[in-house]
């Protein structure tokens, strides 16, 4: 991953280069063009990392109403095998009586 502190140090030592070791219009272009790729890589990283982030939260809530819809399910099985075995030892008693 592209750190914001990683790229700062990249920059500064550029920075630093094209101001202390007066390097041609050339050299200056092409450090120039290369913070600018810099710059783009890490904005696009921090738009991947909100993109992540917005899809793991997503991705718990969905986990969540599953787990609520299963559980859900769950108790309306069971109270459906009570009302069956209710329904049963009605019939059974009804045909003993």
């Amino acid at each position: 991953m592209f750190s914001y502190a990683a790229y700062n140090i990249l920059k500064a030592s550029y920075i630093y280069r094209i101001i202390h070791c007066g390097f041609s219009p050339l050299v200056e272009e092409k450090l120039n063009l290369e913070l600018q790729a810099m710059q783009k890589i890490h904005e696009a990283q921090e738009e991947t990392d909100r993109e992540l982030e917005n899809t793991l939260e997503r991705l718990a809530k969905t986990r969540i109403r599953n787990e609520e819809a299963h559980n859900k399910a769950a108790r309306e099985r069971e109270a459906m095998a009570k009302e069956i075995e209710d329904v049963r030892g009605e019939l059974q008693t009804a045909v003993y009586v």
